[in-house]
């Protein structure tokens, strides 16, 4: 949004689905950010990285199953919810609009990402009995396939 943490609310208002901006904040993007500090640091210092970003995140990867509905693109998007549900920051978001004091709603806007929960990111997840024909998709959204 344009001048963050001033929203715009009138526009923000007439948005299907609003969220802050969020890139970045998952738990992966949040250690991916820390692991380019290290790794200039490392450079800077001429010395050689000891740790990669994989030695940090947890490694509890849980598993989906295909939803298998009949429309492809339903089975997409429910895979996607269940790993981001959209409808919680625009939820959320929308609190914040409810605030009339642009001050306020400034900080409601950032304390939103202050405080964004522990989201994932696909790789995080395993998808079972995805049929063939759809498997390479799934790859490319990130996700692994179990067999």
């Amino acid at each position: 949004w344009e001048g963050e943490p001033m929203v715009n609310s009138t526009l923000a208002q007439k948005v299907d689905i609003v969220t802050p901006h969020i890139a970045g904040y998952s738990l992966e993007g949040k250690w991916r950010g820390t692991e380019m500090i290290y790794l200039a640091l490392c450079d800077f210092y001429d010395k050689e990285p000891q740790y990669q970003l994989k030695d940090f995140l947890p490694n509890n990867q849980q598993v989906l199953v295909w939803p298998n509905k009949e429309n492809l693109w339903q089975n997409y998007a429910q895979l996607l919810q269940t790993i981001y549900p959209i409808t919680k920051d625009n939820q959320a978001f929308r609190q914040t609009l409810l605030e009339h004091d642009d001050i306020k709603r400034a900080l409601a806007f950032d304390n939103l990402r202050k405080h964004y929960w522990h989201r994932r990111e696909s790789s995080a997840y395993a998808v079972q009995e995805v049929p063939l024909a759809y498997q390479q998709a799934i790859k490319t959204l990130g996700f692994e396939i179990i067999a």
